[in-house]
């Protein structure tokens, strides 16, 4: 289910305040004594806000989004604001988490499909924060350039979503994730 609602083109709703830009220490767990609770961590921690941000991301192909967008609707760009920025801290959260326990090889692939994607998710969240004002910006002219610097973000978006969409088909066999609530897409 959980990737099926990554997959959804829906924006989520939210406060109207951007995320501040204060810098605050990074909180780290202890290690985690199980893979039951590194699933546990990963699906509460790191899933759950990921796939909040991606409902956001993938809302930006939805016309009417981009109308409001480009009408600078305070509300819209206020959640696209605080969802992309959320989603450039997607490796501060793995990093929260931490490691799989070191006895299980197929957690660490896991951990470092994850770590991929976000990688590739954070440049997109990067060019997404900085286009936003580009088109809602009136001008035709900066518009169209927001518009090219998005599709110059389809081929980082789709290497992200590969290596999300690998590390859950891993994680959904799994029953650690599906005790934690992970549940299959099929």
């Amino acid at each position: 289910m959980l990737l099926a609602a990554v997959a959804l083109l829906a924006a989520g709703c939210g406060s109207k305040k951007e995320a501040a830009t204060t810098t605050t220490a990074l909180p780290i767990l202890p290690d985690a004594p199980t893979s039951d609770v590194w699933a546990q961590r990963v699906v509460r921690r790191f899933l759950t806000p990921l796939n909040k941000d991606l409902q956001v991301l993938n809302g930006l192909n939805n016309p009417d989004i981009r109308i409001y967008l480009a009408s600078g609707n305070p509300t819209t760009v206020g959640i696209v604001n605080r969802r992309m920025n959320d989603l450039k801290r997607c490796t501060d959260r793995l990093v929260t988490i931490g490691p799989p326990t070191s006895d299980d090889e197929q957690f660490q692939h896991v951990n470092r499909l994850f770590h991929t994607a976000c990688a590739h998710y954070e440049d997109v969240a990067a060019t997404v924060l900085d286009v936003v004002p580009k088109l809602g910006s009136g001008r035709t002219d900066v518009i169209q350039v927001g518009e090219d610097e998005l599709k110059k973000t389809i081929p980082t978006s789709a290497a992200a979503a590969d290596a999300l969409k690998q590390a859950l088909a891993i994680a959904q066999k799994r029953p650690e994730f599906r005790n934690a609530g992970l549940q299959s897409s099929s």
